[in-house]
């Protein structure tokens, strides 16, 4: 197994009557929970990996010059998009379990 959400969603799974469950029992909160990590993986870590490896990563890969401001802006731009579609998804699960 490779993939970080995958990864997390086993171990929680797998050691949740070993301590502190990691994960609600509440099966009304897993599609709140799936959503809240499809838009983390399509609306915030797409952006956040871009600008790493053009402002951090290729500075010390030395492949190619890092990116044009305007990279950056747009980047940062998306990046706000995502955060507020995330921020909306972590919202609704929250209320739902105020309920």
């Amino acid at each position: 197994m490779y993939e970080s959400r995958a990864i997390a969603r086993y171990i929680a799974t797998k050691y949740a009557s070993s301590g502190t469950p990691l994960l609600p029992d509440d099966e009304k909160y897993t599609p709140l929970i799936d959503q809240a990590l499809s838009v983390e993986a399509s609306n915030f870590d797409p952006y956040v990996g871009g600008l790493a490896r053009e402002v951090v990563f290729k500075k010390y890969e030395k492949l190619h010059p890092r990116a044009p401001r305007a990279y950056v802006h747009c980047e940062m731009t998306n990046l706000e998009i995502g955060r507020e579609a995330f921020s909306q998804s972590h919202s609704s699960l929250r209320s739902t379990k105020q309920h």
